[in-house]
């Protein structure tokens, strides 16, 4: 057996699962969450599915989680979209010791669009006891959170990085904590266990005594204190601080088990078996406690019962989930040993199996699991196992001489050759040397120097396809789409059997408009090649562009019965059940197309942005992390993790996730400019700054860069460069009203609304643009002349009808003078144009509301019906519902809207007045005082505070 010191070191530095479990329970009975719990939960039209929650709530509250558990599962069984029930269940399951269901219950929730504030933390802890560490470090983040709870994230984040390894990531996070809660014995306990797993005891000394001068009632203390004082070799003050702390609680299982180990080392074998089997009372299904009864019985010649004992080990260990034994690398390695003392090795090898998986760089656990893996034959897994640590420099021999036995038998092949085989087959081959140069400074993003370069090697040649085809696809990405049709009509004519020339004329026309010819163009290859799969894909984005969803289809369906795998044609699916409204079949075909290597990442990016839009945050972020996760350089996996870090609010996360996409999308000037438009989201103008100026380095030229680069210098005040910018740009003839916009701008920006009113006005003379129309709007607002601006607007409306994004200007400015016959005028001849815009029917919805008309719920319900999971429609609905006397079906709603919005002053008080039309006052207060907590001027605050006082009145 190993000596008793190395496995003292893993009993105290484990914690009984069991005891975790138990104080999991008891934190989860009694935790001030569940009252929020109660009072946010979803109510649904199926009182039944009420009833089942309503009773699981009464017997959570009464500490029967086992009772709870079934009847939240009779209410999801009959209403599966009821969010609260979700966040229950998980709560009662973790309460009863299922971290996995647990995680499946919560993970429900969030799919759902539950805030992941509800969640966080038990989802967390989740995590944490099933030994997923890096999903917890993936998943939960403390940004955007209330300070408690940003603390205890920050307190799991903490536990997982030490389990990984990272003391100093671990530390960080501790510090992070208790910035957030200075002061905090539980952070600073934390900060003692990371100092001493990663050898800092000096750095734990002065942690401690501080802690024993402000909380020596706290049994936690003490054993810290013991912790150190062992390692630092003081074993009497050890053990006088474990009797301190078993003194204060004697069910400390933790201390025990340490002591008896200081008493086993000491020799003192009788006083470590009292310690011993005081634990195996207090609890009889404690592995580490029979591990210590083989120790013992080893010190004392005793092999029969060391049998025994090792025999109750694997007995207390083999039925515990490996998700929950993964939790604590001890006691996985425990199993492990325990199994391989007594010669089982199947069952060893599992168990060491998923030790490495979780700790692969821990190479005495892969040298025993090698060495099973080699007496069974299975050279390729020990090569597997050990390759890595060769890789990385090891230098010890054993390792070295079983990997080198497993290449011999297997007879393996040099990696290089792959290495080589993947070199060629991206190259394409050797291109002349012009076009080699282009590509090369394609690839750098230095498009004018690329097209330069294309354009004399095909001048020289005409006949070079590839770099007629190079050339067309530049000047389609500068947008100069004439001369990309120019071109490669051209490569066409003199190769008129490339069908990958015909295809891109194809999308050449398609992109200037000409949906016949392109169509022309793809049924050309078609004719010439039916399988070609390609030509078949476009035809069906023609077919959606024209409003033929029905043809799409078929066409897609019969390209997939031909090619069962196509991911691009399941992402066209996918775009055209979203076309039609039915999100739920599109994200069924975005996940086939995930599932396919060669569609991962694109229908990836496309299912995180439809998540986006339809508020599924959570899912949004998942998905999106996993694509960064496959894929770490990829800008377009890098612009969806922004973009959903963005509209969770998580600016911090965001400008991180930014300037690597800057770093690497390089002098990309499209892409720079995206990049530089989500750092200004993230309040991060000296970032986009940077992206723009990389933008311009690519092509000093181009537009979006230049008005973009303007708009930010007048942000941050440098008028200075604004100035010269506006000089240059009103050089240019076509560009001259673009520049007395910008000039606008900084007069605006310098306090000069009537200056910028003039300019506005030139601009628009020169150039009838939108932008500039709203501008002028805009102005008037500043002005203090609301009236002429909406005058004005409407004019140019009449002048320019089509324009979405100023009918919305004009119904919102009506709405919010209370003309609300006019704003439904607008908002009704929008819908006609724009029948899938959710806003609009939420919009209209409020107005008709207003207006007492009960075809406010038909728009109600056609919003959520768009974007099922934008708390502002569902809280438009449920409120509709509650005004026209529906209040079950409301608050339903209202519940739901309030779960993934929770700091929503305006959503929590329609919620209040549904409770309270209810007769359920108490949760009305409660709703009533965090709405007035979080702000005390809303729609509805001054009800809000009358109904308050009435409640507060009874």
């Amino acid at each position: 057996m190993p000596g008793d010191g190395a496995f003292y070191t893993l009993c105290i530095s484990s914690s009984s699962i069991k005891a975790c479990m138990a104080r999991l329970r008891f934190r989860n009975c009694l935790g001030a969450s569940v009252l929020s719990l109660l009072l946010a939960g979803t109510a649904v039209a199926d009182s039944e599915a009420s009833r089942y929650y309503e009773d699981a709530v009464q017997r959570f509250q009464s500490r029967d989680a086992a009772g709870a558990i079934i009847q939240l599962k009779n209410a999801i069984q009959r209403d599966r979209q009821m969010l609260a029930a979700h966040v229950l269940l998980g709560r009662a399951l973790l309460a009863e010791g299922d971290a996995q269901g647990a995680e499946v219950a919560f993970e429900e929730a969030l799919r759902l669009g539950v805030n992941r504030s509800e969640v966080v933390v038990p989802l967390g802890q989740a995590y944490l006891f099933q030994g997923k560490y890096e999903r917890l470090l993936d998943r939960l983040e403390a940004g955007g959170l209330p300070a408690p709870q940003q603390a205890e994230v920050l307190l799991l984040r903490s536990s997982a990085h030490l389990e990984r390894g990272n003391a100093t990531a671990a530390l960080r996070a501790l510090d992070d904590a208790l910035a957030v809660q200075p002061g905090s014995t539980m952070v600073q306990l934390a900060r003692v266990t990371v100092l001493l797993r990663s050898g800092q005891a000096g750095a734990a000394l002065p942690v401690v005594d501080e802690l024993v001068k402000r909380s020596p009632e706290h049994a936690g203390v003490w054993d810290a204190r013991a912790s150190l004082l062992h390692m630092r070799g003081d074993v009497r003050g050890a053990l006088d601080a474990y009797g301190r702390s078993i003194a204060l609680q004697p069910a400390n299982i933790n201390a025990r088990i340490a002591r008896a180990g200081l008493l086993l080392d000491a020799g003192r074998l009788d006083e470590a078996l009292l310690d011993v089997d005081e634990v195996r009372k207090l609890s009889p299904r404690e592995p580490r406690a029979a591990y210590l009864r083989a120790l013992i019985s080893s010190r004392k010649g005793n092999d029969g019962e060391v049998k025994a004992a090792l025999t109750d080990v694997v007995r207390l260990l083999d039925p515990v989930p490996v998700s929950v034994l993964g939790a604590n690398k001890q006691m996985l390695l425990l199993a492990a040993m325990a199994h391989v003392g007594l010669g089982n090795f199947e069952k060893a090898r599992g168990y060491l199996t998923n030790y490495t998986r979780m700790h692969p760089k821990e190479l005495g656990p892969a040298k025993i699991l090698a060495s099973i893996y080699i007496g069974m034959g299975q050279h390729r897994q020990a090569i597997s196992l050990l390759e890595p640590f060769y890789k990385a420099g090891t230098a010890d021999p054993r390792a070295l001489s079983m990997l080198a036995s497993a290449y011999m038998t297997v007879r393996q092949f040099s990696t290089a050759t792959e290495v080589l085989e993947q070199a060629v087959r991206v190259s394409g081959g050797a291109p002349q040397a012009r076009a080699e140069l282009g590509v090369s400074l394609m690839g750098m993003g230095q498009r004018e120097q690329s097209i330069e370069q294309f354009e004399q090697a095909f001048a020289k040649d005409p006949g070079q396809a590839q770099s007629g085809v190079a050339l067309s696809v530049l000047y389609m990405k500068q947008q100069q789409n004439k001369k990309a049709l120019a071109t490669i009509v051209q490569v066409v004519k003199r190769h008129p059997d490339n069908l990958s020339a015909l295809a891109l004329l194809g999308a050449v026309r398609a992109s200037l408009g000409d949906q016949v010819g392109a169509r022309q163009a793809y049924e050309d290859i078609l004719r010439r090649d039916a399988r070609y799969s390609a030509a078949v894909l476009n035809l069906a984005k023609i077919d959606l562009a024209e409003g033929k969803a029905d043809a799409a289809q078929a066409r897609l369906a019969q390209l997939l019965k031909r090619e069962p795998k196509n991911a691009s044609a399941m992402y066209e699916l996918a775009l055209v059940e979203e076309q039609r409204g039915n999100l739920t079949a599109a994200v069924n075909w975005l996940e086939k197309a995930r599932a396919v290597p060669a569609g991962r990442q694109r229908a990836g990016i496309q299912l995180a942005d439809l998540h986006l839009r339809n508020r599924n945050l959570d899912s949004a972020l998942s998905v999106a992390k996993d694509l960064v996760a496959r894929a770490p350089e990829d800008v377009d996996a890098l612009g969806a993790l922004a973009r959903i870090q963005l509209a969770s609010a998580d600016q911090a996360s965001a400008r991180q996730t930014l300037n690597g996409m800057a770093r690497l999308a390089g002098y990309d000037a499209p892409r720079q400019v995206d990049i530089a438009r989500w750092q200004r989201q993230a309040k991060n103008d000296a970032g986009a700054l940077h992206s723009l100026e990389k933008a311009l380095s690519g092509d000093p030229a181009y537009l979006p860069a230049l008005l973009l680069q303007g708009e930010t210098l007048i942000a941050t005040q440098d008028f200075g460069r604004a100035e010269a910018l506006i000089g240059q740009l009103g050089r240019q003839a076509d560009r001259a009203h673009l520049a007395q916009r910008l000039r606008g701008d900084l007069d605006l920006a310098r306090g000069n609304a009537g200056a910028a009113l003039n300019n506005y006005r030139g601009a628009l003379a020169k150039a009838p643009e939108a932008d500039t129309a709203l501008r002028i709007y805009r102005t008037h607002l500043v002005l203090g002349e609301s009236a002429k601006g909406l005058a004005f607007l409407e004019g140019w409306d009449r002048q320019h009808p089509g324009d979405p994004a100023t009918g919305r200007v004009i119904g919102d400015a009506h709405l919010r003078q209370g003309n609300l016959a006019a704003a439904r005028q607008v908002y009704e001849k929008l819908q006609q144009r724009q029948p899938a815009d959710p806003d609009l029917a939420n919009n209209l919805a409020q107005t008709l509301l207003r207006q007492g008309d009960s075809a406010a719920l038909a728009q109600a319900e056609r919003a959520v019906r768009l974007v099922p999971g934008e708390p502002a429609y569902l809280d438009t609905l449920g409120w509709v519902l509650v005004q026209q006397g529906r209040i079950e079906q409301g608050i339903g709603h209202l519940r739901d809207a309030r779960l993934r919005l929770p700091n929503d002053p305006e959503i929590r008080y329609h919620l209040a007045v549904a409770l309270h039309k209810l007769g359920r006052s108490r949760e009305a207060g409660v709703e009533l005082e965090a709405a007035l907590a979080v702000s005390g001027e809303f729609a509805g605050a001054e009800e809000a505070r009358r109904l308050q006082r009435d409640l507060v009145g009874r």
